[in-house]
């Protein structure tokens, strides 16, 4: 007979790991036990040596669902007998705490369990299981036991205790475990609250992360009033569906956007719509788009409350006032969303710590994420191992919009959920709150702090008066394109030299100008600019990014000098004369602009050109004219033929007076923007750059250039890299940012 210890790490605590190797070692008929520890699992199994070689085989091939198994030591230790396998108590230890799963949406047993209604759970909207349910958000310490989440005040029932004891059973030492008889409640009934939204009513409802508004899709009238009310005139709202059936009415479907749609982390998925004038989806919901953002219910409340309205489809957004956090409890609720929802459906479930929905989108056949959050946090990404990773504890900011920052654990990146734009003061408080439940979940000090080298953000200067109180003693400054490049480089763990292609809207250059659209020989500590796009003047800072005809005024006066100012009368003839004059006159005192390579400018501008965008409006809502560009392009059915660079924004502006179809021109300034990527890679490659190419920044979130980029650099033999895990925007700075201090302070180390 022999004896093993065995430690177990990753997300192996809520999940089910325990009973699973309960029942694997009682089949292997091994006795021993099995306990949580701070650190992960811990197991320890006697038997003759074939149960256990096939005991272990089986430990790492045949994980339950949540888990992921990042490790696993095995240690022979004398054997001491007994008799059976149990499952012990926790146990703290001073060793790296364990990982916290993610919120996971309903599984298919727990689905039919409050569908069934002979079921004791029937109708019940907090049912869950080991295999899903309820994680990071109502987290509050590790171990993962149920007195360290907010599940502590609701003590189980005879019957709901007897299945957390119970190892053969799906809820053995599930930590949210509850029923009706014991667990929490809702504040009113569905049949109540499905009739609010049936007479068209705004409805809060207290999800897993947080608050979301809800309301009728189909209903014009209630869904301009919410855009009124959170004064939100354009950018598009998400839909809830009832399921996959419901979905592939109104929008088409690949296979692996029906496999994103029905994972357990439930994003909301950009879908092309199949008829952009179906009355099921009032124009409101999503105006202009030929995409709807769309997810499946991610909590039985969601699945229930879709069965009592009765349609397959809800308006769903969050439940905040533009740009602030998400409403977290009933006090948050009612002194935000007051005003704008016309009642709330809460529940006595409290939430720890709030996130908002994830949102993924495909292209050429790859899933990538926009915004990481539910469904995805707090799950680590693995950094490229260091010499000495016990110093090397960073806290990467993250970026002024978008925001995530990153700590690093070892050889581990942790991301926090999709936080918002620091600009407005109480996403601070959520940033400072989520930092303080990941330094006490990770049990990791920093002593790095990476920010963006933007002297202007009010985020840096508020961190680095947070720095002191961190005990951080060292703060690095990182350039936003490579850091866009870095956390790439990261997700795929390259070392070495990469060609970064880092286009974007705003990024503080190393010469004090506006970058945006960057090629760069980049490694994970220094990088060197190779080439940019054409550097324009922004005539009047940021009211340019406001008035987009300002911007194509720019390009076309670049292109063409003093001969655009009569094009431009043509193209915006609402525009007041003296405004134009005005603009022109900037436009002839370099001194009074401000440079910029940006690319997301390039498509503002292209919006203003091909009319898609008025002189009359201003912009509401970030990439909102570089939206409109996209959409136009998805319209057009033929192959489009690309324009020279240098002369794109005077081929746009002489084809659109000609009166050439404007999806066509749409389409061929992507093909152009394509064709000119790859020529300057292969001219770059030519000069001893090599052939790997990396791509970041908010700009590749558009499908159609990111789609033609890749079947372009792809067919000229390069190797594309472009980031799936984490967000190519602002979202995934921060982890580029923690690569990039990461490499720095290792090289002591070496």
């Amino acid at each position: 007979m022999a004896r093993r210890r065995i430690e177990v790490t990753g997300a192996v605590q809520g999940v089910g790991f325990r009973p699973f190797v309960y029942q694997l070692a009682s089949g292997c008929g091994l006795n021993g036990a099995v306990w949580n520890s701070t650190a992960g699992v811990t197991i320890e199994a006697e038997g003759p040596e074939a149960a256990l070689e096939l005991f272990l085989h089986q430990l790492r091939s045949q994980p339950p669902p949540l888990a992921r198994v990042e490790s696993t030591s095995v240690q022979t230790i004398a054997a001491n007998g007994g008799a059976g396998f149990h499952i012990l108590p926790s146990r703290s230890l001073s060793a790296v705490p364990a990982q916290i799963a993610p919120d996971t949406a309903p599984c298919p047993h727990c689905h039919e369990d409050y569908l069934d209604a002979h079921n004791r759970r029937h109708g019940y909207a907090f049912t869950n299981c080991t295999h899903c349910g309820p994680r990071y958000t109502i987290t509050r310490g590790v171990p993962y036991d149920r007195p360290l989440t907010t599940m502590a005040a609701f003590p189980m029932c005879a019957q709901c205790q007897q299945e957390y004891d119970s190892p053969l059973d799906r809820r053995f030492h599930a930590q949210p475990n509850a029923c009706p008889a014991c667990g929490p409640q809702l504040s009113c009934s569905l049949d109540a609250t499905a009739a609010r939204l049936r007479a068209g009513n705004i409805v809060a409802i207290k999800n897993v992360g947080g608050f979301q508004l809800a309301c009728d899709p189909a209903n014009e009238s209630t869904v301009a009033r919410l855009r009124a009310a959170k004064n939100r005139p354009r950018k598009p709202f998400a839909l809830l569906a009832a399921d996959l059936a419901a979905v592939a009415q109104i929008c088409h479907l690949s296979d692996i956007e029906r496999t994103a749609l029905e994972s357990s982390a439930r994003p909301i998925v950009l879908l092309r719509r199949r008829d952009p004038a179906s009355p099921k989806i009032c124009p409101s919901a999503a105006p202009g788009q030929l995409r709807l953002g769309i997810m499946l219910p991610s909590s039985p409340l969601h699945d229930l409350l879709l069965a009592a309205y009765g349609k397959p489809f809800l308006l769903m957004t969050s439940g905040n006032r533009g740009s602030e956090p998400l409403a977290a409890s009933a006090s948050e609720a009612h002194a935000n969303l007051t005003g704008i929802a016309d009642c709330f459906l809460d529940h006595s479930r409290p939430i720890h710590a709030r996130a908002d929905d994830s949102v993924a989108f495909v292209a050429a056949g790859r899933l990538h994420l926009l915004r990481r959050a539910r469904g995805y946090v707090p799950q680590p990404l693995a950094l490229t191992p260091v010499p000495c990773p016990a110093a090397l504890a960073i806290l990467a900011a993250g970026a002024e919009l978008k925001n995530t920052f990153c700590l690093t654990r070892g050889s581990q990146a942790f991301l926090s959920p999709h936080t918002g734009d620091m600009a407005n003061p109480p996403v601070w408080s959520f940033y400072e709150q989520t930092l303080k439940h990941y330094l006490t979940l990770l049990s990791v000090r920093p002593k790095v702090l990476a920010l963006d080298a933007h002297p202007g953000y009010l985020l840096n200067q508020w961190v680095r008066t947070l720095a002191p109180q961190l005990g951080i003693g060292r703060i690095i400054a990182v350039q936003h394109h490579h850091a866009h490049i870095a956390a790439c480089m990261a997700e795929y763990q390259l070392e070495g030299d990469v060609l970064g292609v880092a286009w974007d809207g705003t990024g503080y250059g190393s010469d004090g100008a506006i970058w945006g659209g960057e090629f760069l020989l980049a490694s994970r500590s220094v990088f060197r600019r190779l080439a940019h796009l054409p550097e324009i003047l922004l005539p009047g800072g940021e009211a340019a990014i406001r008035q987009p005809w300002r911007l194509g005024l720019a390009y076309l006066y670049r292109e063409l000098g003093d001969a655009a100012l009569p094009i431009a009368r043509q193209l915006w003839p609402n525009l007041a004369p003296k405004r134009l004059e005005m603009v022109w006159t900037l436009l002839h005192r370099p001194s009074l602009c401000v440079p910029c390579t940006s690319a997301g400018r390039l498509f503002d501008a292209a919006a203003a050109i091909l009319g898609l965008f008025p002189e009359t409006e201003e912009v509401t809502f970030e990439a909102d004219p570089a939206m409109r560009v996209e959409t136009a392009a998805l319209a057009c059915p033929l192959a489009p033929v690309p324009w020279p660079l240098a002369s794109l924004f005077t081929s746009l502006a002489a084809a659109r007076t000609r009166g050439e179809r404007i999806e066509l021109l749409a389409a061929r300034l992507h093909a152009t923007l394509a064709a000119a990527i790859t020529a300057t890679c292969r001219t770059l490659r030519d000069a001893g750059a090599g052939d790997r190419v990396c791509l970041g920044g908010g700009v590749f979130q558009n499908q159609i250039l990111l789609s033609a980029t890749l079947q372009s650099l792809e067919s000229s033999g390069f190797h594309v890299f472009v980031p799936q895990q984490v967000p190519m925007n602002d979202g995934g700075l921060s982890l580029g940012q923690a690569a990039i201090a990461q490499a720095i302070e290792s090289h002591p180390c070496a």
